[in-house]
Formats: C-alpha cells, structure tokens, sequence
C-alpha cells in the first residue's frame, strides 16, 4: 500500500495538524510505503529524509489569513501521483492542499481528509474558499472527524455524514508515565511554586478563556501556573493584578514539551477553560490525563467534553460560567481523594481509547478497507 500524506507544514514547525501528521507517519511508515508532502516556511521546494520517510516541502511564497500560499504544491503532487499512490490522505482545513488536489491530476488514488476544525474566524474568506472546500470533501471517500460531538455541531460536516468516521485523536501515553520524568526536578517545581497548585497549557488568546478562569481564581484559595505564550500575556497578568491575585498565578512563558512533562506531575489538576469552538478537541487535556491528573473543562459542542468526560476523569462547568468555574476548582482543590480518584479513572481511559498506536491502527484499517 503506497500513501502520500498532505500536511500543512510538518516538524520541526510545531502545530496541532503537524504533530497530527507527524504521529500518524512515525505509527505507520513500517507498514506502508509512505510519503509526506507539506509546505515549507520558506521560499525554496526541499527535499528530504526523515526517520526513513521522504518529507517534500513545497516553495511557500507567503501567508494569507493563516494559510500558507505555494503555487508550487499542485506541481508537486502531480509529479509525486506518478508514483502511482493508493490512498493519499490530506487536512482540513488546508487550502494549499487543497487548490493541490483541486488542479493536480491524482488518478484513481483515493481520498481520506482528516477534518481537524471548522473555519471560525476568516468568515469572508471562507465565502470564497467555499466552492473549494465542498469540491474536496465532495470528492473524498472517506472524511476522518475527530469526536462524535463534532460531527453532531458542524453544520458542513453533517452534509457529508455518510463519509465520516470518528477516529480519536491520540497521544504516546507512556511518554506522560510517572517513570520518564525526573521525581528531583517534580520536587524542585512544588518548591517553586507549592506542593498543591494548578496547571493552565495553552497559547494566551481570547478562545482559551484565561479572563474567566482568573476570575474563578479570586473566589478560590487556589494557586495557578500558566505555561504559554500569547497576545494576551500582558493584558492578563495586568488582570491578575487587578483582581488581587497575582501572588497565586505564576505565568512562565513556552517551556518545552521534557519541562511540560514535569509540570504535569506537580501539579494536582490540569484546567481548560476554553469558551468557543475553536478549541475542536484540547489535546493537552489527554496530557494532563496520562500524567494521572484530573481535568476541569468546559461544555463546548466539540470534543472537548467528549475527552474529558464529567465525574470520570474530571469535572465539565459551562463555557465562561465563572461562578461554576470557581465551584468546580474549589472541589478539586479542597477533595485531594476524590483528585487522586479522577487522575486515577483519567489515566485508565487515555491509555485505554486515546493511545496514538490505536488512533494509527484505526486508520491503517480504514485505508485497507477502503482499497478492499
């Protein structure tokens, strides 16, 4: 079985489709004949072996509204198609990749699209982009959806539920396991910054929901650590002061993913307090869980509550509901049984439904059945 996988970029840029991409590649390329076309960040086509997989990446001649322009791609894919590839499995939303599959002649490979959002904020963009996007998904044989609670709310997705299939989003687990982190460094942090104290990853941007979970704070005797970057990092520590709180938030900036790791351990419970849809389904929530941490959530139509399911592996509160929020961080905070109970029920379910070696066997089968 031959397959080209269509990213977006792919590491070492660092993004939710290409650590997506770049799992599925490192699950798969021993049991398929495999390849990956992506665009570059800069404007040069290269060519290159990674861990035994060819990576091409397409000239990119700049960005419009996060989407990266390469008049170069649909040359590329049609010259790589000679190859003669089964399946060729690409992202949405990715207009590159898209226009590429638009112009490019493919032959009788066969489409999967991985549907990893809807568009939500280039709403006029979109307008134009639309003929394209129901071209793609209409050709497609198969449109991978991440959670069911997404397929159920997105209004285009439904129109094309006869194509879909769920297949979870997945992590290494083992790699969060109490015995691939330092238990001096995991000490070393609770000095710092408390023995009990809870855990924000993200970037620091409005959809994230940080002005409600400092407010939520306030009401609590509780102590937070932001780890994250963002445009709102100066408006929210400014907040934090405001509210009279900022000796109990500690805002770090971008660690890297070893220092995460070891933050997840020391922390008691991780918070995602995200309140729209762009949030499609909060990776970082099956982190915290495979670190054994409970999680506090909120009830988008997404799948974010399909991750973290409330009373078994944490606690979900509407979407920009302090008060809720409060209560919610007040119960984790001052029940350090029913915490270690939650981590207990996360850790079990992570391992056991969100593991990358099951979300990459599921594919595998999805393309084998498919060529069947």
């Amino acid at each position: 079985m031959k397959v080209l996988v269509l990213g977006k970029y792919y590491p070492p840029y660092v993004g939710g489709i290409e650590v997506y991409t770049a799992q599925l590649v490192r699950q798969l390329k021993d049991r398929v004949d495999l390849e990956v076309l992506a665009t570059n960040t800069q404007a040069r086509t290269v060519h290159e072996k990674i861990d035994d997989v060819w990576v091409h990446r397409a000239c990119q001649l700049g960005v419009v509204a996060k989407a990266p322009i390469s008049p170069s791609m649909p040359y590329l894919l049609y010259r790589l198609h000679k190859k003669r590839f089964n399946i060729i499995h690409a992202q949405f939303p990715n207009p590159a990749s898209d226009l590429a599959l638009l112009l490019a002649k493919t032959g009788t490979a066969k489409l999967v699209m991985t549907y990893h959002s809807d568009i939500i904020e280039q709403k006029l963009l979109l307008k134009l982009y639309q003929p394209m996007v129901h071209y793609i998904l209409g050709k497609a044989e198969r449109i991978i959806v991440t959670s069911p609670n997404y397929l159920r709310s997105s209004e285009l997705l439904r129109k094309y539920a006869n194509k879909c299939r769920v297949i979870p989003l997945g992590i290494e687990s083992n790699s969060f396991a109490v015995d691939r982190v330092d238990q001096e460094r995991v000490r070393g942090i609770r000095k710092d910054y408390g023995n009990k104290f809870m855990l924000f990853v993200g970037r620091l941007v409005p959809y994230k929901g940080l002005r409600y979970l400092l407010q939520a704070l306030q009401k609590t005797s509780a102590r937070l650590v932001v780890v994250g970057d963002g445009p709102l990092k100066g408006e929210l520590m400014l907040l934090a002061k405001e509210l009279d709180i900022d000796r109990r938030v500690h805002f770090l900036g971008r660690l890297s993913d070893e220092e995460i790791r070891h933050f997840y351990h020391a922390s008691s419970f991780f918070l995602l307090p995200s309140i729209t849809r762009n949030e499609a389904f909060g990776i970082v929530q099956l982190e915290a869980m495979a670190a054994g941490k409970p999680v506090i959530s909120t009830s988008l139509d997404t799948g974010v509550p399909f991750v973290n399911r409330h009373g078994e592996s944490g606690i979900v509160v509407p979407p920009a509901d302090v008060e809720s929020l409060a209560e919610a961080i007040d119960e984790l905070w001052n029940d350090a049984d029913k915490c270690q109970e939650l981590g207990r029920t996360a850790q079990q379910r992570v391992y056991e439904q969100f593991d990358v070696s099951r979300m990459a066997n599921q594919t595998l089968d999805l393309y084998t059945k498919l060529l069947s």
